[in-house]
């Protein structure tokens, strides 16, 4: 089911319901509902009589009704064909299954989605019900989405219908319904119509065939967990600077810092205003960590004749940036001899950080001890750890 409104669709004025064959993904029926006419409206205020023939709604419920009553109409319209539909296959969301049980005649198994299953439930419950999916009902919805633009209404009207008519027709047949549709109607296709919509078959033919490969999917998977790698180190190093209502809780009225070992956050960096004295500038200055380049690595030329040996070593750090400090040291060389030790930041650990090393400083007693996976470790200071 899909709804002609942005974001949620729980009040709009149209909607679209298909059914779809399981393994083919094609529109084996589909109906459009309407809660106006356009028509009847304006016939109306011009205090006419409305054209029933001409009428387009053909709903009065809530638009959340619109799903279970339009599965009703597809399931009980089939038996016209001498056809039913056994498996019903959709999310835990709405009444429609029991509709189905209801007004239906036949008796119809419900199937539970695993997109939906995989969001609101446990891993455990999804990997025991892979079953099917609703990704050819969201990939319709795309198709309507590009021809029925949610920033546009039309559900008033027969274009409404028209364009659902369209999406439909191109999910199961290509592009090239538009020179069918020209054909049936004793309008010749043109020559660049034919080409252009032969050469959009066979770019979608090749997108779909590259998106279902194994390389494809594990590729964007990858990219999707970077991604979110990615903004959750951001938003650590930032922090807060996007939330509901965080604007008000900002402190205007202040026009002096307290610093707290020498250092600014970026919020107190923000808030300075011009009526700074100088000693407070030279205080926010002195804050600003001093610029570091990157050392130089001296190129060396390898020789055979010689024997060299490396090591391997590793840190651990309480976050990332200027500011992280080395929370673990270890080494490993040729020979397999062996250095491992834990060193207790001034500050404390990160939670993205956490995640990953596992190491946590707690205090114990008034005094801060460091932490591996809830066990508690010697830790010593870097100074020490360097010697």
């Amino acid at each position: 089911m899909g709804w002609q409104k942005r974001e949620r669709g729980f009040n709009s004025k149209t909607g679209h319901a298909a059914v779809m064959g399981l393994s083919t993904g094609k529109v084996l029926d589909y109906t459009a509902k309407h809660k106006m006419c356009r028509s009847c409206d304006q016939a109306k205020k011009a205090g006419k009589q409305p054209n029933d023939p001409d009428c387009r709604k053909n709903h009065s419920g809530s638009s959340k009704s619109m799903e279970p009553l339009a599965a009703v109409e597809l399931f009980n319209k089939v038996t016209k064909s001498n056809v039913k539909f056994s498996i019903y296959t959709g999310d835990d969301d709405s009444m429609t299954e029991s509709h189905l049980k209801q007004k239906v005649p036949y008796g119809v198994e419900k199937w539970s989605d695993t997109v939906h299953i995989k969001r609101s439930l446990t891993t455990r419950l999804y990997n025991l019900s892979q079953r099917t999916n609703s990704q050819y009902n969201e990939s319709l919805n795309n198709v309507v989405g590009s021809k029925n633009p949610k920033l546009h209404f039309y559900g008033g009207s027969e274009s409404n219908d028209y364009r659902v008519s369209c999406s439909v027709s191109q999910v199961n047949l290509g592009y090239r319904y538009i020179p069918q549709t020209l054909a049936s109607l004793n309008i010749e296709p043109g020559l660049f119509c034919v080409d252009h919509n032969t050469k959009m078959d066979m770019k979608s033919s090749k997108d779909k065939q590259r998106k279902s490969t194994v390389a494809f999917k594990r590729r964007r998977s990858q990219l999707h967990k970077h991604q979110i790698s990615e903004t959750s180190k951001n938003e650590g190093k930032e922090g807060t600077m996007y939330e509901s209502g965080i604007g008000l809780n900002l402190n205007s009225s202040a026009t002096t810092l307290e610093l707290n070992n020498s250092e600014l956050s970026i919020t107190d960096l923000y808030d300075i205003t011009a009526a700074v004295t100088k000693q407070q500038q030279e205080q926010y200055e002195n804050a600003v960590p001093k610029y570091t380049s990157r050392p130089t690595v001296q190129k060396e030329k390898f020789d055979d004749s010689k024997f060299y040996h490396f090591v391997l070593f590793d840190i651990e750090t309480n976050s990332t940036g200027k500011s992280a400090e080395v929370c673990q040291l270890a080494a490993v060389d040729r020979s397999g001899k062996q250095f491992s030790c834990y060193i207790l930041p001034t500050r404390d650990i990160d939670s993205h950080a956490s995640k990953v090393n596992k190491l946590t400083v707690k205090t114990v007693n008034g005094i801060r001890r460091l932490f591996k996976d809830n066990r508690q470790v010697e830790a010593f200071e870097l100074s020490q750890v360097l010697r």
